[in-house]
């Protein structure tokens, strides 16, 4: 967006900006690999839901809900679909679409980061 708005040509670039987000995601999943929940994923009442109207942009961190288990695992958006959201989970690397009502955003850990009754700081 900075770029179209500073009237460079961004023709092309989108392609790559998700392949870096991708990528990021991963290797930041690979170094985050021991965690508090580790292999066994996240429990449903972890996070936040995604409310309808929330704009969730390719390359957004989330949790989503994996249809192998039910369990919410750290994922990436790859693409917004027609139906919901292409998600990349960051720790396995399996691919899947998912509707908003199966992604959750990321708990805050204490109260100083969750901004107003809203989610908005």
């Amino acid at each position: 967006a900075a770029l179209e708005a500073a009237g460079e040509d961004t023709e092309g670039t989108k392609p790559v900006l998700v392949e870096r987000a991708v990528a990021a995601a991963r290797a930041a999943a690979e170094e985050e690999n021991s965690g508090e929940y580790g292999e066994e994923g996240y429990d449903s009442d972890e996070g936040y839901p995604v409310e309808e109207g929330d704009d969730i942009d390719v390359g957004a961190r989330l949790l989503g809900k994996f249809s192998g288990d039910g369990r919410y695992y750290d994922c990436v958006v790859e693409e917004v679909t027609e139906t919901g959201y292409q998600v990349l989970f960051t720790e396995y690397g399996d691919s899947e679409e998912l509707s908003r009502e199966r992604l959750r955003y990321y708990a805050a850990e204490d109260d100083s980061c969750a901004g107003d009754e809203e989610g908005y700081f």
